[in-house]
């Protein structure tokens, strides 16, 4: 049979998305949106440690990133839909024994769990099932699907607040845990297709697309080392530390520093609501912008953005410096997820892209890891959080820098 576009009145690749849109706000929505949630009520009713049940956040960043330098070997040697089938059935088994458990190394051994199945479900698998079904469009569906985890945590950061209140953080555990494997087994199970052609489609955007080879979907002729010897890889790696460093700034200081400079407690969570929302909206946002400029152009426009929002920050005693923080700030912290596979694609659209993309995620998670570290080292030191805008704002500038030059290399990113 030959190979079409459609197969009915809607591009399947669209279903695709909503799938993944799902798996986000559910995995991802759940797992590293909601975990703040239940450090308290554990720490109180283990008798732990507040730093010991902490731990659990780096071991899940630590595991994320130790899964994704690993990317390119395991999704070339298993298939992407199984592993996402059985991580599926791991994470509601791992996530749901947490409501079984008393003991601090078994929680840690559960984070273990929990971290890999989330990884092998969420943005590494969804980046490239997304890039193999669109050619165009795909900073767009990137950004629908990657909102998931904005929308998913807002929705969900409530109710299980209002679970944990009424019913203790084990039932917490236990409900969220079933809403995962409803929302997610559908989906991982029947409606995921890592390829067009395995049900005989073509990508969205083939018959406009003019490289005659973008269908050999995982041919490509170079690899991750290859990769290495380039300067965009370096200077990428390079700015994706400090893009991330940076980003933070804006994710988890925000409540700190507003409350610090004066604002209540209630009033400084309403902004940093408001800010988690333009984060949702800022992936669907910068996706577009992705799609519609070039490669240079949005790379410039995401530094400036994150800029406005550090901005904002600073001067965050006047309103109208508060709505650069919620509009722009959200935007900009939508980067790492959506700018980061679309980058790796573009610049290294013939090297093995699961390889390279997992090594830049991986970047991404370790600027995570830096980032709170900087940011209390800095507080430590002035007793503010403006320094560490400040020097934020300076790294990105020098990043700023270092996109142009490289991007000045090669034409087609101008």
């Amino acid at each position: 049979m030959k190979n079409k576009i459609y197969n009915g009145k809607i591009f399947y690749g669209w279903f695709i998305v909503a799938a993944g849109f799902i798996i986000m706000a559910t995995a991802w929505g759940t797992v590293y949106n909601c975990a703040s949630l239940f450090i308290v009520p554990i720490s109180n009713d283990l008798n732990l440690l507040r730093s010991q049940v902490n731990a659990t956040l780096t071991i899940r960043s630590a595991t994320q990133m130790i899964i994704s330098l690993l990317a390119g070997k395991i999704f070339s040697k298993y298939d992407i839909k199984k592993l996402m089938m059985i991580a599926t059935l791991t994470l509601f088994a791992s996530y749901f024994s947490y409501s079984l458990t008393s003991s601090i190394i078994v929680i840690y051994l559960l984070t273990i769990i929990v971290s890999i199945s989330t990884t092998l479900l969420c943005i590494l698998p969804l980046a490239i099932i997304i890039k193999n079904w669109f050619y165009e469009k795909r900073g767009l569906a990137i950004g629908i699907a990657f909102m998931g985890s904005g929308v998913g945590g807002m929705i969900l950061n409530s109710l299980v607040g209002q679970w944990i209140t009424l019913y203790g953080w084990r039932t917490a555990y236990q409900i969220l845990a079933f809403i995962i494997l409803i929302a997610i087994l559908p989906c991982t199970f029947f409606i995921i297709r890592v390829r067009p052609k395995d049900l005989g489609l073509l990508p969205l955007g083939y018959l406009s697309s003019d490289n005659d080879s973008c269908m050999k979907e995982n041919e490509e002729s170079l690899t991750l080392k290859d990769a290495t010897r380039t300067v965009e890889f370096w200077a990428i790696f390079l700015c994706s530390v400090i893009l991330n460093i940076s980003v933070n700034s804006l994710i988890y200081s925000g409540s700190p520093h507003l409350t610090n400079i004066g604002y209540s407690v209630t009033f400084s969570a309403n902004i940093v609501s408001l800010y988690m929302g333009s984060l949702a909206i800022g992936k669907l946002i910068l996706g577009k912008i992705f799609d519609s400029f070039n490669i240079k152009l949005s790379l410039t426009f995401s530094c400036i953005v994150i800029i406005l929002g550090l901005i904002g920050l600073i001067f965050g005693n006047y309103t109208l410096a508060l709505a650069l923080y919620i509009i722009f700030g959200g935007i900009g912290s939508a980067y790492n997820t959506i700018a980061t596979p679309i980058i790796a694609q573009k610049i290294f659209d013939k090297y093995d892209y699961s390889s390279i993309y997992g090594v830049l995620s991986a970047v991404g998670t370790l600027g995570s890891v830096i980032g709170p570290l900087f940011i209390g080292l800095t507080f430590d030191i002035s007793k503010s959080y403006i320094p560490s805008f400040i020097l934020s704002i300076i790294f990105i500038i020098i990043s700023l820098l270092i996109f142009q030059v490289v991007m000045n290399r090669k034409t087609k990113y101008s």
